[in-house]
């Protein structure tokens, strides 16, 4: 994108619609470092101190950064990077005012929740689980990957998404999937039949084709207490294959509740990071 471009995109009108995504946010502010400068140099450029970018770049922030910073921070980026200034202002949680969903709303205010609800649960869960990894010193990625990634036998290639992925350095299993329940209330079987339903792919692998996921943790994540403590009570007098396991997460106080770990039939325990202690909650600088 051309400086010409860049001054372009920064005139259109955005607008605060949801919750910011701090690991994609993060990696984009990485990215736009470069190789060639260090973190100091480019926060200079974007006139901020170096350790508030820093932490922005680590991803130890809470809220979305000011478009004054995303403006200077897209002036300022290596020429080849990965994201535009859209992308940015996204990972942001910002839309242009004029977006077709913006239209939408402006017409019926109230389908507002509605449209940016479950962007709203899966960018607080990925901020959640960034900030949880962050306070036990675990160096990590976010992606967007296949449950499996190792080779797929052809009988058996279901190919189920996860909803997110995180790799963790040093960690095994490889990588980490995320399978979320976005349903915010319980309602007994029907909730049952929901999450039995959209994972079924995901039991079926671990069942039929389990080397599939022996380089994958599998973790589905519930924002509803009690729908997490049906599924737990269900899933674990059948038991499993791979590491598995079930998370509970306060997505209206965007806290970390507690994980299960599913019971394997091997009898082999899974150790879980979460089991590692945590630092005190850090202060946040403001942007």
């Amino acid at each position: 994108m051309t400086d010409e471009n860049i001054e372009k995109e920064i005139l259109i009108e955005y607008v605060e619609r949801f919750v910011p995504d701090l690991p994609t946010l993060a990696k984009y502010i990485k990215c736009a470092k470069g190789p060639d400068r260090t973190m100091e140099e480019f926060a200079k450029e974007c006139n901020v101190s170096g350790s508030t970018l820093s932490r922005i770049a680590n991803g130890k922030i809470t809220r979305r950064i000011s478009k004054e910073l995303a403006d200077n921070i897209m002036r300022h980026s290596v020429k080849q990077n990965m994201f535009d200034y859209k992308m940015l202002m996204r990972a942001n949680g910002m839309v242009p005012a004029d977006a077709p969903s913006e239209r939408r709303i402006s017409e019926d205010p109230d389908t507002a929740d509605w449209y940016y609800g479950e962007k709203n649960i899966h960018n607080t869960i990925k901020n959640v689980m960034s900030d949880e990894l962050s306070r036990r010193d675990f160096m990590f990625n976010f992606g967007r990957g296949a449950i499996s990634p190792g080779t797929r036998t052809r009988l058996y290639s279901f190919g189920r998404r996860g909803d997110f992925t995180i790799r963790v350095q040093g960690y095994e299993p490889m990588f980490w999937n995320f399978f979320i329940s976005y349903d915010p209330t319980y309602r007994g079987e029907i909730s049952r039949h929901t999450w039995i339903r959209d994972w079924s792919e995901v039991f079926l692998t671990d069942i039929w084709a389990p080397d599939q996921l022996s380089e994958a943790k599998t973790s589905f994540i519930f924002i509803n207490e009690e729908t997490y403590h049906d599924f737990v009570a269900y899933i674990s007098k059948r038991k499993v294959n791979n590491d598995m396991s079930a998370i509970y997460i306060d997505v209206n106080n965007s806290k970390y509740v507690e994980e299960t770990v599913l019971p394997r039939n091997s009898g082999k325990p899974m150790k879980s990071l979460m089991e590692t202690p945590a630092h005190e909650d850090y202060d946040e600088p403001l942007l």
